[in-house]
């Protein structure tokens, strides 16, 4: 366009780190959910989320793993006795 400066969109750059498919893969929320009974308060939550920060899950937004979180409790709770089998 004549007479106007030209934007540079920048684009972001893709992230290297490990993002959520890896966390989910990897069953830290599965195990989490386990490992409490598919029960923990806020402290246990916020742990989580350090230990997800230091395993370089940095490109990752903790409200959907919170979100996440809550679908492998809904699992869990679901299935019982069969929580091997989650």
């Amino acid at each position: 366009m004549e007479g106007e400066a030209k934007m540079a969109i920048k684009k972001k750059a893709p992230c290297k780190a490990k993002g959520m498919q890896d966390l989910l893969k990897a069953g830290i929320l599965k195990d989490f959910v386990r490992k409490n009974v598919g029960e923990w308060n806020h402290q246990q939550w916020l742990e989580l989320c350090e230990d997800i920060k230091k395993q370089d899950y940095c490109c990752i937004d903790l409200d959907q793993v919170g979100l996440k979180l809550e679908e492998e409790k809904a699992k869990y709770l679901k299935c019982g006795a069969c929580t091997a089998a989650i």
